[in-house]
């Protein structure tokens, strides 16, 4: 379940620079019956891309793999990623936060929401200095 950004009326939002990839579920684990949290975590690749894991893998006898993200944005450069995730024996659901850092021109994996909404208002005001064409 991937989900737009919720309003519109803010102008590119987000902004182009920040780019996230989908990936399908079955092409992570495969044939795997058996997967864990670690397998289907959103990441950062080594280009600053944000690439997150959503779908669901091959029908098997006792169900169907899965690892569904819903991606949030809070702002226009911090995102919050909910998984939930299920395979033969085990499941779980984790969040993830993301600060998109406009110098860098990368994600950056935050791994707390009082650190992400300290740091998302500066990263947000360097936008402006960003030329028309590239943001």
């Amino acid at each position: 379940m991937l989900t737009a950004p919720p309003t519109p009326e803010l102008r590119q939002y987000p902004p182009a620079l920040a780019k996230i990839t989908y990936r399908a579920t079955g092409d992570v684990i495969g044939d795997g019956n058996y997967f864990r949290q670690s397998a289907v975590s959103p990441y950062v690749d080594r280009h600053g891309t944000l690439v997150v894991t959503d779908g669901y893998g091959a029908r098997r006898y006792w169900g169907t793999p899965r690892c569904l993200a819903n991606v949030e944005w809070l702002s226009r450069v911090s995102v919050e990623i909910f998984i939930s995730w299920s395979n033969k024996h085990y499941y779980g659901k984790a969040r993830y936060y993301f600060l998109f850092e406009v110098e860098a021109r990368r994600w950056k994996k935050i791994h707390r929401l009082s650190v992400l909404e300290r740091l998302a208002p500066i990263e947000e005001a360097k936008l402006g200095t960003i030329p028309p064409g590239e943001a």
